[in-house]
């Protein structure tokens, strides 16, 4: 039994492995109505339930990508738990509740968006739900085709309306220690900056590779190695260099049997 699926892939090419279908739900927009005194406090704890379900979801994506990834990049998500504990935030935002109860039935009010020389302008309110859908998406693509692919690639194209856009590929540097491996896990005891020179750097393309002398800091002969109870950090060749470029592998057409070995 095959199954034919219409959509946008997460990335170019052939693979056979589970597929994963993204399905968008349609929010409900309550454009039209007002919150009634006595319902002021309910949609209060709406919101907090939407804080903590919200915390919930990031905090599980936050442990997967833990397993799978590794601790520190996991730590990207730690930004957006800050943001629904900021007490500034959600203590604001029940204020607001509070003295505006009627303000989800006003239109969109004119606040500026990334990037910030993009105002969007006034709106009335959605006459319906795919109204609603059709007007975010126009604005969030505005957004990601000017700002975010915009911030590593270059257009290939012009604006065309109702087109997706061709962008060049980013040169960025994916591995800057082609003939070496490294693993920050066993490293996560030493604070960043004991490495990189972060708090001195004054540029985004700054590359903070620690230089030879701070890795023999740990990783030296003099530091008794290897000695079995030193307890110190490897020194040898293997611990930084491969030995062979796997890419470079080829097959190969066998020459001996086990007869020759004797």
């Amino acid at each position: 039994m095959s199954v034919v699926r219409d959509g946008i892939p997460a990335a170019p090419g052939i693979v056979i492995a589970p597929a994963r279908v993204l399905r968008w739900e349609v929010p409900r927009v309550p454009h039209g109505a007002s919150v009634p005194p006595e319902g002021v406090e309910a949609e209060v704890q709406r919101f907090l339930d939407a804080c903590a379900y919200a915390q919930e979801r990031i905090r599980a994506v936050q442990e997967k990508t833990a397993r799978t990834v590794g601790e520190v990049e996991a730590r990207i998500f730690d930004p957006q738990v800050l943001m629904l504990e900021d007490a500034d935030l959600v203590q604001g935002t029940i204020g607001y509740i509070r003295e505006n109860p009627g303000d989800i039935s006003k239109p969109d009010s004119d606040f500026r968006r990334m990037p910030l020389n993009f105002p969007r302008p006034v709106e009335p309110p959605a006459r319906n739900a795919q109204e609603w859908v059709a007007r975010r998406a126009v604005a969030d693509e505005r957004i990601l085709w000017n700002k975010v692919c915009a911030e590593c690639h270059d257009r290939e194209t012009p604006d065309a309306p109702g087109a997706v856009p061709s962008y060049a590929k980013s040169n960025i540097t994916k591995h800057w220690m082609p003939r070496a491996a490294f693993d920050h896990t066993p490293h996560l005891m030493a604070k960043c900056s004991t490495c990189h020179l972060a708090e001195v750097s004054t540029k985004t393309s700054d590359v903070l590779m620690p230089t030879q002398a701070v890795c023999a800091s740990c990783h030296a002969p003099s530091k008794g190695a290897l000695l079995p109870a030193a307890g110190q950090a490897e020194s040898r060749c293997f611990e930084c260099h491969r030995y062979h470029d796997w890419t470079k592998s080829r097959p190969v057409t066998p020459f001996y049997s086990l007869t020759d070995f004797k």
